[in-house]
């Protein structure tokens, strides 16, 4: 499709058109916009086409609108500093589990069993997939000490695995001296 060759003089910036090809003027503050294929038009930068009837397809194309400010939502700012991502509150522990058992919460900073790459950074689950763990004891070993590497995945493996579940299942225990609190993540879809 060929665009027609004249001079836009616009109120505010421009935006592209239908065929997404063709610049066309952006609709400013109160203008009419949206609808089908947004031939109304496209709202300026800091707008949104806010639809002045709710439907189920707005996502996809917005009714009729008109053109308002963003709202913008100011994130609190996390303790950590220079963090400035989402805050990955409340923090999955012992306390906030036993008082909130059914509740949901971020396992991060080393108490997730399994961290998901597609899941947030907050690792989000729920307080019941949550469990002290008894500490292996098992004994230390170098990198290149590949002996002692296989005498520790053995010793890991009588501790968590029977001959009659595999793969191997976690022993949940009680609050005790050498017991760490971990929680599952649940895979991505």
């Amino acid at each position: 499709m060929k665009c027609m060759e004249r001079k836009l003089t616009c109120r505010g910036g421009k935006v592209k058109g239908i065929c997404g090809c063709c610049d066309k003027c952006a609709k400013v503050l109160n203008e009419n916009c949206g609808g089908v294929y947004y031939y109304l038009g496209k709202c300026d930068k800091d707008l949104v086409c806010k639809p002045l009837i709710k439907t189920r397809r707005r996502k996809l194309w917005p009714g009729k609108g008109r053109c308002v400010r963003k709202v913008k939502r100011e994130r609190k700012q996390s303790d950590e500093p220079g963090n400035d991502s989402q805050q990955c509150r409340p923090k999955c522990s012992p306390e906030f589990c036993r008082k909130r058992p059914r509740a949901i919460c971020s396992a991060t900073g080393g108490v997730a069993l399994f961290e998901r790459t597609c899941s947030s950074q907050c690792q989000l689950t729920s307080c019941r997939a949550c469990y002290y763990e008894e500490e292996a004891s098992c004994s230390k070993c170098s990198p290149e000490d590949y002996k002692c590497l296989r005498r520790f995945a053995l010793c890991i493996k009588k501790k968590t695995c029977t001959r009659k579940r595999y793969p191997c299942q976690i022993r949940r225990t009680p609050i005790g001296p050498r017991k760490l609190f971990r929680c599952h993540v649940p895979d991505c879809p």
